[in-house]
């Protein structure tokens, strides 16, 4: 298939050789573990704590019993840390490695990157150990014209690609070593056989998002970074990420009122939302904002005693002003968008701060 061929060629830096499309990340995620798995008969597989590579696939808590995570023998390792990665790494039995599971870029913290001596130490690690190193770029290979696998010189086993390119519809992709792929993927069934719009989706939007589309996005978000951040500071709010994990506490209760069924904007009344602290827990710490993420991705991020109340009405505000952004503040910036609709994005997250910031300033 052309697109295929296109992907191929795109990400060839990486190592991929050959493609297989999926319906989701997550399936795509799940058939680089499959993979890795048969092809050295082996079962564990190394994941990083608070890491998202899909449903069941999810690890930002570990100790959660109820999880509904995919039935692999997982390792868990600290993101970004060298040494712990390593210690763990030791700890297992030689020749049981199948598999490292890494994002380039955290979503679920915010996007936070990894650093190069960290994926190079997991690329010579997986080597040494004979077992596969798999980069999840469902996200950030967004970033990178030939993604960031090739941008860090990295030499993954597999590659996974996820929904931008095609546009957000369903498609995905599991990418690697053509060997791989002929031993293992001809018995498979293709689950993206029916998925004719989002193929033609892919073969527009790879034309369309060529290196100087990257480029743009890519400078487009980090400016909006920066004049977020002077917002921020001008409002008397600490820019900062030397703080607390903003999932990690939980004391406060958004009260959002409704005037019915919500069908458009109107039905959402800031000026009623408040912020209400839960019964019996302290207020007393202020709470933060800040903003995190690289290139055209970045979020919105809410530390303190009031975070996740904050991180509601934050969604609910940008909202209910016509602008959505992921519950968790994550906001993508895409090719439709230029400057008008950035400054916008910056007068209604002003608006947010100004009716907040008593809340959040020290």
């Amino acid at each position: 298939m052309t697109d295929c061929l296109q992907l191929t060629e795109r990400f060839a830096s990486s190592g991929i050789e050959s493609i297989k499309f999926t319906s989701s990340s997550t399936e795509a995620n799940l058939l680089a573990l499959s993979l890795a798995c048969a092809s050295t008969n082996r079962r564990k597989i190394l994941v990083f704590r608070g890491s998202h590579y899909g449903i069941g696939l999810s690890f930002s808590d570990i100790l959660d019993k109820n999880n509904l995570n995919a039935p692999f023998d997982f390792l868990y390792g600290i993101y970004n840390d060298v040494g712990n990665t390593a210690a763990v790494l030791s700890s297992i039995a030689p020749n049981s490695l199948a598999a490292i599971l890494v994002e380039p870029l955290q979503e679920v913290a915010g996007y936070e990157e990894a650093t190069q001596d960290f994926l190079h130490f997991l690329n010579e690690r997986a080597i040494l150990l004979g077992a596969f190193l798999i980069v999840d770029e469902t996200i950030s290979s967004r970033l990178a014209y030939q993604g960031i696998s090739a941008q860090m010189g990295l030499k993954p086993d597999l590659v996974t690609i996820g929904g931008w390119i095609s546009g957000g519809t369903p498609l995905a992709a599991c990418a690697g070593r053509r060997d791989l792929f002929e031993k293992f993927i001809p018995s498979l069934p293709n689950s993206a056989n029916n998925l004719h719009l989002s193929i033609a989706a892919a073969y527009a939007s790879l034309e369309l998002y060529d290196a100087k589309a990257v480029e743009r996005l890519n400078t487009m978000g980090q400016d909006l970074r920066v004049k977020l951040q002077r917002l921020l500071k001008a409002n008397g709010i600490e820019d900062t990420e030397q703080c607390l994990t903003p999932t990690s506490v939980n004391t406060a209760i958004a009260e959002v009122s409704f005037s019915g069924p919500v069908t458009d904007a109107a039905d959402i009344h800031i000026d009623k939302m408040s912020l209400s602290p839960r019964p019996n827990e302290t207020t007393d710490v202020k709470a933060t904002m800040w903003i995190s993420g690289t290139g055209s991705l970045l979020c919105v991020q809410f530390s303190g005693p009031q975070a996740e109340s904050l991180r509601m009405l934050f969604w609910h505000h940008m909202l209910a002003h016509g602008i959505l952004t992921g519950e968790k503040g994550h906001v993508a910036l895409n090719l439709a968008m230029g400057e008008e609709v950035v400054g916008r994005f910056i007068q209604v997250v002003e608006k947010f701060v100004v009716l907040y910031r008593d809340a959040m300033t020290l």
